[in-house]
């Protein structure tokens, strides 16, 4: 049972800290990108706009999702985590709990990755017009 919560603290930690890149690169990725489109809006790309806006509310709608995802996932480990420690006569499975675990990790990484690689196309498609 000690080796078992020490590799739980230690997957906590993990989750944690890959939570709080997420928050840092979507959180800096939205304000940056937003704030980028506004000032070109008034300058003389004005023009490619229309042409990359949906793709930008695409890339921030991904990275905001990414973020709910990501404080889903800390939620639900800390749900988990009560679980454990306080109906370990209910609580006999882990197989279910760890699945939707990473299920929610991985749609936020891939939420993320997308959103991303959206802002990318959105700065090429500005910068080549």
């Amino acid at each position: 049972m000690e080796n078992n919560s020490e590799e739980w603290k230690e997957v906590r930690a993990r989750v944690d800290t890959l939570s709080n890149s997420v928050f840092l690169l979507a959180g800096g990725a939205i304000t940056l990108s937003s704030t980028a489109l506004f000032n070109v809006k008034g300058s003389s790309f004005s023009d490619v706009i229309p042409s990359v806006s949906c793709l930008a509310f695409y890339s921030w709608y991904s990275l905001l999702a990414s973020i709910t995802l990501f404080v889903l996932l800390k939620a639900h480990l800390l749900l988990q985590a009560y679980s454990r420690l306080n109906s370990a006569k209910y609580y006999s499975s882990t197989r279910i709990t760890n699945r939707i675990g990473w299920f929610i990790g991985l749609a936020g990484t891939v939420s993320l990755t997308t959103g991303l690689i959206l802002l990318v196309v959105v700065a090429n498609r500005v910068l080549n017009a």
